[in-house]
């Protein structure tokens, strides 16, 4: 997760990338994320642009401060992307 006073900096997709070629380096097929929550729509927008999809929703997985839910997502992609 990264600080919002270091958003826009490009570091998501760094840390995005860098994942995706250590995992590719080391033999794996593919790529899968366990916990998006639903309302960070600055990272959902960078995994989709990246090639990820959602696999799968964990609802209402987390509370918020304000005492509403939001779900949770799985997200995937195959390496040879």
């Amino acid at each position: 997760m990264i600080k919002n006073c270091h958003r826009g900096q490009g570091i998501g997709r760094l840390l995005v990338n860098a994942s995706l070629e250590i995992a590719k380096n080391l033999g794996f097929q593919s790529m899968q994320f366990n916990m998006v929550l639903s309302q960070n729509l600055i990272a959902m927008k960078l995994y989709e642009k990246l090639g990820f999809k959602i696999v799968g929703t964990i609802p209402q997985a987390i509370k918020n401060p304000d005492g509403s839910f939001q779900d949770g997502y799985i997200l995937f992609r195959m390496l040879n992307n």
